[in-house]
C-alpha cells in the first residue's frame, strides 16, 4: 500500500513504482496516462533522475511537465514532496492540498492530511495562512484588498481575518465578495462567474431602395448672419515692457545692496578693531547711498511704465478697426466697424 511513513523519509525512486502500480492501489481509478504517454513518462523519469541528483528544481519543472502531458493527482504529490525536501513550505503546502483536491479519496489522503495540517501550523507561526481561489471558468484575474495577485486559480499567503476578494474575466461579470481567513488553517474559495449582458446589436443598414431615391434640391437659403466682432484685448508696447524691465532690474538692486549694507553693519558691530569698524561703517554707508538710488530709480521707472501702459490701453480702444466678409447663394457683404 501507498503511504507517507511519520517521519516523512521518502524516496522518489518509488514513485515509478507507484504509477506503474497505481491501479491496484485506487481500484476506482484508471491506469495514469503518465505511464502509457512516453513523452509522459520519459519527464517523469528524467525528474527522478534530477532528484536524486540533487537538482530539485529541475525536477519539479520536469514533474510539472509530465503532469501537463499526462494530468494525474500523482505528480501534484511528487512536487509537494520534492518541495519539502527544498524546506519550501508554502509550495509544499499548495501541491499537498492540490493532491487532496484532485484525487479526495486517496488510500494515504489521511496522513497527507496530517502533513497539511503541520505546514498550515509553520504558516501560522509566521502569522499567515494559505487561500486558494478558484473560479469556473478558470482564468480570472484576482484582487485581494484593491491589489493584484494573480490569475485564478491561484494560491497564495495572507494575514488571517478579513478581506475584499474581486474577480475579473473579460465576457463575465465582475464579483466581489468579503472572505474571513482563519489563522489556523488554509481555505479554498470556489466561485462560478456569471456572463456579461450581451451588447446591443447595431442599427441595421439602410435599405438600397431608399438609398437610391432621389434627393430633394436643398433650399436656398438668406446669408448666415455676420459672428458678432469681439474686441481685441490691449496689448502693451515693448517700451512698456522695457521700462517695468528696468523698474524691476532697478529693485532688485537695491535689495541687494540693503542686504550688503545689513550685512557690513554687523560686521563693525561685531569687529574689535576700531580701524577696522570705521571702514565698514563707511562701506555700509556708500552701500546705503546706493540702495536709496536704485529704490528710487526703481520707484520712478515703475510710475513710468504704469503711465506708458495707460496709453497703451487708451490707444487700443479709441481706434478699434474690426471688418468681417461672408457670401452665400444669393451675394455677399462686408462689415466694418471702428473709427477711420
Amino acid at each position: 500500500m501507498f503511504s507517507v511513513s511519520s517521519t516523512h523519509r521518502f524516496d522518489v525512486r518509488h514513485l515509478l513504482l507507484v504509477v506503474l502500480l497505481w491501479p491496484s492501489v485506487a481500484r476506482a481509478e484508471p491506469t495514469p496516462a503518465s505511464a502509457a504517454d512516453p513523452l509522459a513518462r520519459s519527464r517523469f523519469e528524467q525528474g527522478v533522475a534530477a532528484f536524486d541528483e540533487g537538482r530539485f528544481r529541475e525536477a519539479v519543472e520536469l514533474f510539472k511537465e509530465a503532469d501537463r502531458l499526462a494530468p494525474s493527482p500523482l505528480h501534484s504529490f511528487n512536487v509537494a514532496k520534492v518541495y519539502e525536501r527544498m524546506s519550501d513550505d508554502r509550495n509544499a503546502l499548495a501541491c499537498y492540498r492540490e493532491y487532496l483536491r484532485r484525487l479526495p479519496k486517496a488510500e494515504n489522503a489521511a496522513e497527507v492530511q496530517q502533513r497539511v495540517g503541520e505546514l498550515e501550523r509553520k504558516l501560522q507561526a509566521l502569522g499567515v495562512q494559505q487561500i486558494s481561489v478558484l473560479t469556473t471558468p478558470p482564468g480570472a484575474t484576482v484582487l485581494v484588498d484593491d491589489v493584484t495577485r494573480g490569475v485564478s486559480p491561484w494560491t497564495g499567503e495572507l494575514p488571517p481575518g478579513r478581506h475584499l476578494l474581486a474577480l475579473r474575466l473579460g465576457g463575465y461579470r465582475d464579483k466581489v465578495q468579503e472572505i474571513a481567513l482563519p489563522a489556523d488553517r488554509a481555505i479554498d474559495v470556489e466561485l462560478t462567474l456569471a456572463r456579461s449582458a450581451p451588447v446591443a446589436a447595431p442599427p441595421a443598414p439602410v435599405p438600397a431602395a431608399a438609398a437610391a431615391s432621389p434627393v430633394a434640391a436643398p433650399e436656398k437659403k438668406s446669408a448666415p448672419a455676420l459672428p458678432p466682432l469681439e474686441e481685441p484685448p490691449p496689448v502693451p508696447r515693448w517700451w512698456t515692457w522695457a521700462i517695468y524691465g528696468g523698474a524691476a532690474a532697478a529693485f532688485i538692486g537695491a535689495g541687494a545692496f540693503e542686504i550688503s549694507r545689513s550685512n557690513l553693519e554687523q560686521e563693525a558691530h561685531d569687529s574689535d578693531v576700531q580701524t577696522v569698524a570705521l571702514d565698514k561703517y563707511d562701506e555700509m554707508e556708500r552701500h546705503q547711498a546706493l540702495s536709496r538710488v536704485f529704490l528710487g530709480v526703481g520707484v520712478v521707472a515703475a510710475l513710468a511704465g504704469s503711465v506708458s501702459l495707460y496709453f497703451d490701453v487708451r490707444h487700443a480702444n479709441e481706434a478699434p478697426t474690426d471688418m468681417a466678409f461672408g457670401c452665400a447663394a444669393d451675394g455677399c457683404s462686408l462689415t466694418a466697424r471702428g473709427q477711420f
